[in-house]
């Protein structure tokens, strides 16, 4: 089996554990980067959920990651709420205008 094949078993699996909403998508208007906010609950490992965000969700990276201007910015990964082991993180991104 290969490393694909094996990560797309674990995103699947991971992904059955995570529930996220999708509160905000798009441009606020013409000519403007693309902002999306989610809230994320899961019980999983903040790193773990962190990683799903960032690599499934709405794939993004830190600034100082960035290769290149125009690249999926992660603006936000917070905690917002904890109910027992459920908890739920704001994740926010934004994507440059290119025009």
């Amino acid at each position: 089996m290969s490393n694909n094949n094996i990560t797309a078993i674990k995103a699947h699996a991971i992904k059955d554990l995570v529930h996220a909403k999708c509160i905000r998508a798009g441009q606020a208007g013409a000519y403007q980067d693309s902002f999306y906010d989610y809230t994320v609950s899961s019980a999983l490992q903040a790193s773990v959920v962190r990683e799903y965000c960032m690599s499934i969700l709405r794939p993004s990276k830190v600034r100082k990651d960035m290769v290149h201007p125009f690249e999926n910015e992660m603006i936000e990964f917070v905690e917002i709420s904890r109910v027992g082991d459920l908890v739920t993180y704001s994740y926010k991104t934004r994507s440059a205008y290119t025009g």
